[in-house]
């Protein structure tokens, strides 16, 4: 893991860092529902939205004081929350992954000692999927395009 890694809640101070990690190719690549950049004005008008929102958790991992990814928690129903991360690819396999969501779960386990966390990988996202498996979520289903995996806050490893 890098040195002084840490995470912090998101602000609108940081919304080109987050338009430019939506739009890396990467993530495009990655992503369900997002497959074309985003404009920065929608960009700004849904981060306002979103940390405003009480549905909606996101975070800032930082390495040595430099943003080097997200993690955001967004309420679906009940008590799930899904999870989309991205880390800067100088930072990947560094455990900088792992970190973040386990932070981000234990803030979340505060609130919300009930929670659940789902995430929805792509089939071709290898590193994710061995993410959310090092993490022990557990796949709910598998489908041809993507799989939907799960893991009570608590169970976390």
């Amino acid at each position: 893991m890098p040195p002084s890694i840490s995470l912090r809640p998101a602000t609108m101070d940081d919304a080109g860092i987050l338009l430019d990690w939506v739009n890396q190719s990467d993530s495009l690549a990655h992503k369900l529902k997002t497959t074309k950049p985003i404009e920065a004005d929608q960009h700004s008008a849904w981060l306002a939205g979103a940390l405003e929102s009480e549905a909606c958790l996101l975070w800032i991992l930082e390495a040595e004081g430099r943003p080097v990814g997200q993690v955001r928690f967004q309420k679906t129903d009940g008590s799930r929350w899904n999870i989309d991360i991205y880390i800067d690819a100088a930072c990947r396999g560094s455990g900088a992954a792992q970190y973040a969501i386990r932070t981000a779960a234990g803030l979340l386990a505060l609130r919300e000692p009930s929670a659940i966390l789902q995430a929805d990988v792509k089939a071709v996202n290898q590193a994710s999927l061995k993410l959310f498996d090092r993490l022990g979520f557990t796949m709910e289903q598998a489908g041809p395009d993507y799989s939907t995996f799960f893991v009570r806050i608590g169970d976390i490893k």
